[in-house]
């Protein structure tokens, strides 16, 4: 596709070009013509004001006609490539990708005037277990170089609540003073974040995925349910990361190991020695 835009780029610039070659030839084909009129002969002398103009019009019409021609040619061709393209491109893009094109996204680029909004259309994704439940997020944008999401919607497994609990973010022994500052400030993209927690499972039957837990409490239950949708499925470091909903009476209470209605880990998460 790119390379078709670009053979049309290239073609339009080469008739805009010839355009300008013709028009610059048929105004030094008047000016040479005016001069010639100009010149004191017999002929010009006897005509009239009226007959001079009319003769002047007639010259300048059969001159341009040429070129108005070719300017309408290539004018109708590049309306029926656009066109062309448009609709091919059209038809390979969802409902909410048309939708940001007439305000003038292209795949890649991001809305605004600065091309720096949203670079990806927003999905919605259903809350399984609700029919009523739901969220929008903005589709997964693999970024060079940093973390990505895995493609597709995230499954959001029990009722929500305003406790997310992390699992395979590290693993056992790697928990660093600095940790909690680091998830708190990825935290803070999804809401209003009031406390984290991080639990290293000391039992040497509990895998290296599930060793460390990090609980974080949001304010509200929609900056969970984000925070989950972005989450869970996030590759770091390595690392598949599961993101899940956390019991809000059990975190008060402080029982962080492992409970009995937490969804299995997903398979991605594992790695392959576990």
């Amino acid at each position: 596709m790119e390379a078709r835009i670009q053979e049309q780029q290239r073609q339009k610039e080469e008739q805009q070009a010839r355009a300008l070659q013709e028009e610059k030839r048929r105004w030094q084909m008047q000016e040479q013509m005016r001069i010639e009129q100009l010149k004191p002969t017999a002929d010009t002398l006897m005509l009239s004001a009226e007959e001079a103009f009319k003769r002047r019009l007639d010259m300048s019409k059969s001159l341009g006609s040429v070129t108005a021609e070719v300017l309408e040619e290539q004018e109708q061709s590049e309306k029926e490539a656009a066109a062309k393209i448009k609709a091919e491109t059209e038809r390979k893009m969802s409902f909410a990708e048309r939708m940001m094109a007439k305000q003038g996204w292209e795949h890649g680029q991001g809305l605004g005037k600065r091309s720096d909004g949203v670079a990806a259309p927003l999905e919605v994704l259903k809350v399984q277990g609700s029919k009523t439940v739901g969220v929008i997020s903005q589709a997964a944008v693999v970024k060079p170089g940093g973390a990505s999401r895995k493609k597709g919607n995230t499954k959001i497994t029990g009722a929500p609540t305003k406790i997310v609990l992390l699992r395979n973010l590290v693993g056992r022994g790697e928990v660093d003073p600095g940790l909690k500052g680091e998830v708190a400030r990825e935290c803070q993209k999804y809401g209003d974040v009031k406390g984290i927690e991080i639990y290293e499972d000391a039992d040497p039957s509990t895998s290296q995925e599930e060793a460390v837990r990090v609980f974080i409490k949001f304010q509200r239950g929609p900056e969970a349910v984000k925070a989950v949708v972005e989450l869970d499925g996030r590759s770091f470091d390595s690392r598949v990361i599961s993101a899940c909903f956390y019991d809000e009476t059990k975190y008060e209470l402080k029982l962080f190991t492992k409970q009995p209605e937490e969804p299995p880990l997903p398979a991605e998460c594992r790695s392959k020695k576990s």
